[in-house]
């Protein structure tokens, strides 16, 4: 499982300079379709993304739901986008899929987990590397939601406090972010 005692690792570090362009949501439009945001706990500070079966225009991309819906799904390969530019400084293999930690060296860290597929090299801890990345460049695929439970995008946000990172809420950010289309390979088959 992941271990969150490495953010203090990360607030110890020299944080990167880096040149930041605006943030962008970390799942694309695809077929006209934006992701919804998925509440299964309200006091939990993370949001969970996938994409309806039957989309709805009116009212908000905040849905409150149950881990057993299905009412949203994930298309096959459907990529997790870098919100912003950082360095990647974690990225491992966990039991629910991939997870990535991307530092924004602005005193901010995005968090995506469930991922099935990463394009960057796995690393731990890596104080003084990490792979570059820019605002909307792929980090990996999601797995297609199936017969089985939804497991759609887990992403979290952190804000560097004196010698440690706490959680955020990233409701009060991300709806503000520019949503990016794909029109890659992934397809809302199975809506």
């Amino acid at each position: 499982m992941f271990d969150r005692t490495l953010f203090k690792s990360f607030a110890r570090r020299k944080a990167p300079m880096l040149v930041h362009s605006s943030p962008v949501f970390p799942l694309p439009v695809v077929d006209d379709r934006a992701p919804i945001l998925l509440v299964f706990e309200p006091e939990d500070l993370a949001i969970e993304m996938a994409y309806e079966r039957r989309p709805r225009a009116e009212g908000t991309r905040v849905r409150s739901t149950l881990r057993d819906t299905q009412l949203y799904f994930v298309p096959p390969l459907t990529p997790v986008l870098a919100v912003n530019d950082g360095l990647v400084v974690y990225a491992r293999k966990h039991d629910a899929g991939h997870t990535i930690i991307v530092d924004h060296g602005n005193g901010w860290l995005s968090v995506y987990h469930r991922l099935e597929h990463m394009f960057v090299t796995p690393s731990d801890r890596r104080p003084g590397g990490g792979i570059k990345v820019h605002g909307g460049d792929v980090l990996g695929y999601l797995a297609a939601s199936g017969a089985g439970p939804l497991l759609p995008l887990r992403f979290e946000l952190y804000r560097r406090e004196l010698d440690d990172y706490d959680p955020v809420d990233p409701l009060r950010f991300i709806r503000r972010w520019r949503a990016l289309s794909w029109g890659g390979p992934a397809q809302l088959s199975g809506a």
